[in-house]
């Protein structure tokens, strides 16, 4: 059955006049037809794919010139790349989706049934949206008179939604050295805390030194606070108190000994 387009004198989103083959309003195409799966699934390739907004065109450029895109998205470049919510939620949605096979591929390997690991690894998702506005407001506090909350914000999104890319990257590696889970966990919590103070120090900082020591400081609280409410929520008020830890003080040697 052919689809032929169908060419409006208004636009069909938002019933504007039409005088060229967008809408010039809304940006929407002129002609218009029924929507088909190959349709549906050339919008999906787009997110990832599109050259001028798409994520992985993102995430090359926060690897390789973070400060443009910070800078540029602040500056009003909002149409030059992907959403930092979406990006935000995309990535934390397929790192939660993945993470959880590198769990059972351990267990069918070394037969650890590693239950506690998934236990707080479950949590993460939890953690992350409930620290996420209370780092961006500590931040905030902090470089006030350079950004504003909404753009500290959207440091805060875009920058964590980054490290989740790289621990996705990474996930193919836990299934030929899944014998060193541990290892890698490790490594990518330092690597987690390096971006954070690189793109903390390139944007926030602007590679001044007193307010690079003001990012790595701010960078030690949020795993801090990461680390005693991950705590909370697997021990309750007796999170200081149990057969893992014992006081204030040996909570602080756990979260900084790899």
């Amino acid at each position: 059955m052919s689809h032929t387009a169908v060419v409006h004198t208004h636009c069909s989103n938002c019933d504007t006049f039409l005088t060229g083959k967008h809408c010039h309003e809304c940006g929407q195409k002129a002609g218009v037809h029924r929507l088909t799966l190959h349709e549906l699934f050339h919008e999906v390739w787009h997110v990832f794919t599109h050259t001028d907004k798409g994520i992985l065109r993102l995430i090359k450029d926060l690897f390789l010139h973070p400060t443009s895109v910070y800078q540029g998205y602040f500056n009003g470049q909002r149409k030059k790349y992907f959403s930092p919510v979406l990006f935000f939620l995309v990535t934390a949605g397929i790192l939660a989706y993945l993470y959880p096979h590198v769990f059972d591929y351990e267990d069918k390997v070394t037969n650890m049934h590693n239950e506690f690991g998934r236990a707080m690894y479950h949590m993460v998702k939890y953690r992350a949206l409930m620290l996420l506005p209370v780092e961006a407001l500590l931040l905030w506090a902090v470089f006030y008179k350079r950004f504003n909350l909404a753009e500290v914000t959207v440091f805060m999104l875009f920058c964590i939604g980054f490290t989740y890319t790289v621990r996705i990257f990474v996930i193919p590696f836990y299934f030929l050295f899944i014998t060193h889970k541990s290892f890698i966990d490790n490594a990518l919590i330092i690597i987690t805390y390096l971006i954070i103070m690189w793109h903390g120090s390139l944007v926030l900082a602007k590679s001044r030194p007193g307010y690079i020591v003001a990012v790595i400081v701010m960078v030690n609280i949020f795993y801090l606070m990461d680390g005693f409410l991950q705590l909370y929520l697997l021990f309750d008020n007796k999170m200081l108190d149990n057969q893992n830890v014992h006081g204030f003080a040996n909570a602080l040697k756990i979260m900084y000994t790899f």
